[in-house]
């Protein structure tokens, strides 16, 4: 096992060695940034009748080896559906892509190659995947069946954590210290080498004894390429092989919470009852983005169109009333398709609704979607395929 170990390490080294050191200037870091502009008072709102080409959904298998209470998050491998649930069943469940079980990342315990506790799952490449625990300073790495490849230490901090190309990491470190540095610079995020060496780091991390607002998930992987977005900043930053830049600049038509002061959660709690505000919440696509902007009366998505440039407001308007379970999806790492799941308990609770009134298709689907559904089984993954291109 060390000199497999030690063959790993050598590899890491020569893949990171191979990439050019990025640096950052500060005058190129917008250069390239499309700028959105958001009027909330007059943006189009536009359908989600001509947005998605389909819904479909996929219910994971259900067995005394992989009982799940909570998804806390989905990653899309090479030949498997991870489904993570830290804090309930404490484990990662491997599923194929038609909803079979695989296999159980369970390793609680304090001996070698186990974990105490779970604080993130993060994808390495498309068939390695790594658990990292904070309370033993330790990763774990494993392939997409299931099988326990190496671990390192040395990566104790960190909010949330991606991969980038040519073996960086990229690390949000907001209220809790840079890699290895713990709290003596304040920034959002740090990329470091597989040593967890840090390269560069970018962001401003507003953490305060009287502003301690909660973290939420800050950074997010479309195919290879890494997305962060500071605390309260209307921008968001690509992360890739190359180095960084700022991908996107939201620029919000009114008064917004970014553009007041503020030195206490309770002053910002004041103006989030006010002012709308981007709070972080976003979706890369093919030809998309979604950024949800909210405000003290609703929740806006917002679209974007990669290639018109064109802005809209997503409405309810769906045919289909699986609908119900799109608001609050999982970013995607691949695929041009938002996701979320839902309890059986609540799908069955649903059930009647759904069939009043649905059209033959739909309740084809609703047929197979129900077919002996029990209300102790895995919860249903949902897909929200994109149109390539929308008509209004």
């Amino acid at each position: 096992m060390i000199r497999i170990r030690f063959v790993l390490l050598l590899v890491l080294m020569a893949m990171a060695a191979s990439c050019s050191r990025s640096s950052i200037n500060e005058r190129e870091l917008f250069a390239n940034a499309d700028t959105i502009t958001v009027d909330l008072d007059n943006i189009r709102p536009i359908s989600l009748n001509a947005v998605f080409d389909k819904i479909s959904f996929l219910r994971l298998e259900t067995n005394k080896n992989c009982m799940i209470a909570v998804i806390d998050d989905v990653l899309f491998m090479e030949n498997s559906i991870a489904v993570v649930d830290k804090n309930m069943s404490k484990a990662v469940f491997l599923f194929d892509y038609n909803g079979k079980f695989v296999n159980r990342l369970s390793y609680l315990g304090n001996g070698p190659r186990e974990y105490l506790n779970i604080n993130h799952v993060f994808k390495v490449t498309n068939s390695i995947i790594a658990i990292q625990d904070r309370m033993k300073d330790v990763v774990l790495y494993f392939d997409d069946k299931g099988t326990f490849l190496y671990q390192t230490e040395g990566l104790q901090y960190g909010c949330d954590i991606e991969c980038i190309g040519c073996n960086r990491i990229a690390v949000d470190v907001r209220s809790v210290g840079g890699i290895n540095n713990p709290k003596t610079e304040d920034y959002a995020f740090v990329v470091s080498d597989s040593l967890y060496q840090k390269v560069y780091a970018v962001g401003t991390d507003t953490y305060s004894e009287k502003l301690n607002y909660g973290a939420t998930k800050r950074l997010f992987r479309y195919n290879d390429i890494v997305y962060g977005i500071p605390n309260f900043e209307n921008y968001v930053y690509q992360f890739d092989s190359e180095g960084v830049c700022v991908k996107y600049v939201l620029d919000i038509i009114s008064d917004d919470v970014s553009d007041f002061r503020y030195s206490t959660r309770e002053e910002l709690k004041q103006l989030e009852q006010r002012y709308p505000f981007f709070k972080g919440h976003f979706y890369e696509f093919d030809n998309y983005s979604c950024f949800v902007i909210k405000s003290a009366s609703f929740n806006a998505h917002i679209l974007y169109n990669h290639q018109t440039k064109d802005v809209y407001l997503l409405d309810s308007e769906y045919a289909n009333p699986l609908i119900t379970f799109f608001w609050n999806p999982y970013m995607v790492d691949a695929g041009n398709a938002f996701v979320t799941s839902s309890l059986p308990a609540t799908l069955l609770s649903y059930k009647e609704q759904f069939y009043d009134g649905a059209s033959v298709e739909i309740r084809k689907d609703l047929d197979l979607l129900y077919n002996d559904m029990k209300v102790d089984d895995n919860p249903v993954l949902f897909f929200y395929h994109l149109k390539d291109t929308i008509s209004e």
